[in-house]
């Protein structure tokens, strides 16, 4: 025989335990989603581990094919859309001062240009793009055309052909982690700024923690390779040791992301000088 037959569920059914199962339903199908996507990486970190470097020459190299793919800026805007990247890039802008010289060193194919806003309208045609990439400083000379007041020139951030004191304040977003040697790279991103001047660093490199770490020193020759980025240098330390005053200092995304402000210290001459007149 058949039992009665049932109508539609009434609202209250639904605030009942058909609904806390839905729930657990929902758990347990997000608990497997996240145990398959955590299997799956911890087979690709199993697989053989590289951790010989891409060099300087190699990482150009990449650079300068990924500018030329064309995909360099959904790459990578991709990827910074889900992080929320594009509201630490302006915090950082917002940070630079105006009416006053500014260079952003490691440009790439001017990623910041369009987030620049005010800094570009009132920088007085003082606003200096430099990239060691032909490549990517050929795509910033396209996406800064509109600008007159904008400069771009092929360089590298470690023999920058700049006066001393040039520019009140130095942008770096993703760039240290490039750089043959980084410790030279904010040396002399120190000595074109003024002193009191400020060095404004939006990073990545090695996490707060451990386990992201393992996976960052396993595959870092890889990645190296493919984007000419070094992913584990250790950021934090490398800035602190280059002796620049830190104002700001936050992390994002494990650790990750590294968000700084930093004051350029008077030089050994200046303060001579006015240890002299005391």
């Amino acid at each position: 025989l058949s039992g009665p037959s049932r109508g539609p569920p009434s609202p209250g059914h639904w605030r009942g335990g058909a609904w806390r199962m839905s729930r657990g339903r929902l758990v347990v199908a997000g608990a497997a989603v996240y145990a398959v996507a955590a299997a799956a990486g911890y087979a690709y970190a199993r697989g053989p581990p590289s951790r010989e470097l891409a060099s300087e020459a190699e990482r150009c190299a990449a650079y300068d094919a990924l500018a030329r793919s064309g995909d360099y800026q959904r790459l990578v805007g991709r990827s910074e859309r889900f992080m929320g990247m594009a509201r630490l890039r302006r915090r950082l802008f917002a940070a630079a001062p105006t009416q006053a010289p500014l260079l952003e060193v490691a440009a790439g194919p001017a990623t910041n240009l369009a987030l620049l806003g005010n800094a570009i309208a009132h920088t007085s045609g003082d606003l200096v793009l430099v990239d060691n990439s032909p490549e990517m400083v050929a795509a910033a000379r396209t996406a800064s055309q509109d600008h007159p007041n904008v400069q771009v020139f092929c360089m590298s951030a470690e023999d920058l052909e700049f006066p001393d004191h040039s520019f009140d304040a130095v942008v770096d977003t993703f760039g240290l982690c490039s750089y043959e040697s980084p410790e030279r790279a904010l040396s002399e991103m120190s000595r074109v700024c003024r002193p009191g001047g400020r060095l404004l660093l939006l990073e990545h490199g090695r996490s707060t923690w451990a386990l992201l770490n393992w996976y960052l020193d396993r595959r870092a020759g890889p990645h190296s390779k493919h984007w000419g980025c070094i992913w584990n240098r250790d950021i934090v330390h490398i800035v602190r040791q280059s002796g620049l005053h830190i104002n700001t200092l936050e992390h994002y995304h494990l650790g990750t992301t590294v968000f700084i402000i930093a004051t350029v210290p008077p030089s050994n001459a200046s303060q001579q000088d006015s240890s002299q007149s005391l």
